[in-house]
């Protein structure tokens, strides 16, 4: 593979932050605040582009809730709206750019977040992986800054690990009449080994938050076999039997030879394993 084979799914993307005008920014930016602003290992040099820059900030959105391209977002006819009748959120912004803006290629590249991490320097730059490249190994061998790029990370998930460097989006909650809306949410759970609790939501994100810890209508399906089918019972799915359990007080069930306990809290459930 060659170097310029591993240039692809570059695009184009003109922000604030890099001198466009706010009424002619996509997705309706209203203002981009930075935060931090510092040089990319210590001012150090890549070919004729020369050196590059950290900027990492917020850049604050307003979208017209009528607008025929935004109705594809799924409750954008309930979030709040300000006084133009535009919904507003905001998200995290982390970009390396050239100093100079005049010697860079004029293309900024373009990552969607992996759950909000940061990936394109590992696969173009064969740097170490981090959310947040500030040594020589973490940017890697400079391939993308020698060709003038400006690298481009951006928040769209809302749900991300509390986790310093992750990038993420920051939506406004939905509201029926002035209240919040409830309803049903499934979480699964998978255990290997013995486990004091788990997250309702995968890999440490952050899940939806349950209105009423003791509600009857909190309930755990658990699933009594992983490869085959088993008569007579509920089935939540082709792979088994379940046995459908109350969250509202200490449970004991058997799965797979093996009995836990289960307490509900408001983003966990406990699995004692006994």
């Amino acid at each position: 593979m060659t170097r310029m084979q591993r240039v692809t799914c570059v695009g184009a993307m003109w922000l604030a932050v890099m001198g466009v005008p706010t009424e002619r920014a996509v997705a309706e930016v209203v203002r981009v605040e930075i935060t931090t602003r510092a040089d990319l290992l210590g001012g150090q040099s890549f070919g004729t582009v020369g050196a590059y820059e950290t900027i990492i900030g917020t850049i604050y959105f307003a979208i017209d809730p009528q607008n025929p391209a935004n109705r594809i977002i799924t409750d954008i006819g309930l979030a709040p709206r300000n006084a133009d009748g535009h919904v507003e959120f905001h998200a995290d912004l982390y970009m390396i750019k050239p100093k100079d803006m005049t010697r860079g290629n004029g293309t900024v590249f373009y990552e969607v977040s992996n759950r909000g991490r940061k990936g394109m320097l590992g696969r173009f730059n064969r740097a170490a992986g981090s959310v947040n490249p500030m040594t020589t190994a973490q940017v890697g061998d400079g391939f993308l800054m020698q060709h003038g790029f400006t690298l481009l990370w951006v928040g769209w998930q809302f749900d991300v690990p509390r986790r310093d460097g992750l990038v993420r989006l920051n939506a406004p909650v939905a509201v029926d009449g002035g209240n919040e809306i409830t309803g049903l949410v499934r979480s699964e759970v998978v255990v290997a080994k013995r486990v004091a609790d788990a997250l309702l939501a995968d890999r440490g994100h952050v899940a939806y938050e349950v209105a009423d810890p003791s509600s009857s209508d909190n309930v755990m399906t658990v699933r009594a076999a992983l490869f085959h089918a088993s008569s007579g019972g509920s089935r939540d799915s082709s792979m088994g039997r379940s046995h459908r359990t109350p969250l509202t007080s200490i449970l004991r069930v058997d799965l797979n030879r093996s009995n836990f306990m289960t307490s509900f809290t408001a983003q966990r459930i406990r699995l004692l394993l006994a």
